[in-house]
């Protein structure tokens, strides 16, 4: 049976008030991440004046940026009650259902609510849907272009971590041997993750908008990066799980058509998406440096039809960059 969180109804008043504020901001490329947070919190501060409410802390975390350009950037961290995920007989289920996809196969779906979601290849996604709420499970990686429905929250459920949007379109990837990354196209989104202890419950909260990406940091066993009872208690900057990027290429990869199209990706959104279609591993020939697939120097942009074979669609991209891309046995 399919699961929904429930929260303390004292929890979310001031993150709502941020949440609310942000939808009018407008993003753009700033000098540093302290002039960035400094513009973003006087534009909400400013905002919420205006509207003669309380004005809420704002809290912010620091983390490594992968590309130099520094962006404004939302994480919202609080010490929170804990939210639970538990059945909800009460409400009458208005449909419900699971859609899975095999090796290089991409579906497009409308949901009972108008919701639209294109799944991408070695993907699964589990809905239930009631008048009060709309529940995804999602093993993989899917689009969404969320009907607008105020009264009927779209909830995502990716791992230990959760996806919610009123109306917006928008990349969830959650493969299995992946870290989480959401791409927001339009709209609002905001992710959630509750990290428990012995001590306390401690729920991290960032919003993202247009052309915002969110990847959740791991180590190379994929396990989650900045997440452990010590850092919880000495210091909530340790609680650092994401890395925030904004005004990124959403045009870098697109696979919604079923075909592979690549316009000026880097090598690494270039080998993820290769790795997603076919569900193998890449490597680089003669570098088994992990970090060797960072390299934010090399671009590619082509297109491979749905039917190409892995080997070729490496062999391409290899001859273009002048690597040696192979599946990893």
């Amino acid at each position: 049976m399919p699961t929904h969180p429930t929260r303390n109804s004292q929890d979310d008043p001031q993150f709502e008030k941020i949440w609310d504020a942000a939808a009018s901001y407008k993003y753009a490329l700033e000098s540093s991440n302290d002039a960035a947070w400094k513009k973003f919190e006087t534009a909400v501060s400013d905002s919420l004046k205006t509207k003669k409410n309380p004005i809420p802390t704002l809290r912010r975390t620091r983390w490594p940026l992968i590309r130099i350009a520094a962006a404004a950037v939302i994480l919202l961290v609080g010490i929170l009650s804990y939210w639970t995920v538990q059945q909800d007989t009460s409400i009458p289920v208005l449909a419900e259902g699971t859609i899975q996809t095999n090796q290089a196969e991409v579906k497009q779906i409308v949901l009972p609510d108008n919701s639209v979601l294109t799944l991408n290849a070695n993907s699964s996604v589990s809905y239930t849907i009631r008048k009060t709420e709309r529940l995804i499970q999602l093993k993989g990686m899917a689009h969404f272009e969320v009907a607008k429905n105020p009264h009927a929250p779209f909830t995502i459920v990716a791992g230990s971590n959760r996806v919610t949007v009123l109306g917006t379109g928008f990349d969830v990837r959650s493969y299995t041997n992946k870290p989480l990354q959401i791409t927001v196209n339009h709209g609002r989104v905001r992710v959630e993750k509750t990290v428990t202890t012995k001590e306390k419950n401690t729920r991290i909260q960032a919003i993202l908008t247009n052309g915002m990406r969110l990847t959740q940091i791991v180590d190379e066993k994929n396990n989650t990066i900045g997440l452990n009872e010590d850092a919880i208690q000495t210091s909530i900057n340790a609680l650092n799980p994401y890395l925030i990027e904004s005004n990124i290429n959403l045009d870098a990869v697109q696979w919604k058509t079923g075909d592979l199209v690549f316009n000026h990706a880097i090598l690494s959104e270039l080998m993820t998406a290769i790795e997603s279609r076919y569900g193998v591993v890449l490597r680089i020939l003669g570098n088994e440096n992990p970090s060797s697939r960072l390299n934010s120097k090399l671009h590619f942009t082509g297109k491979f039809r749905n039917t190409d074979k892995v080997e070729t669609v490496c062999k391409t991209v290899g001859a273009a960059l002048n690597i040696v891309l192979v599946v990893k046995h």
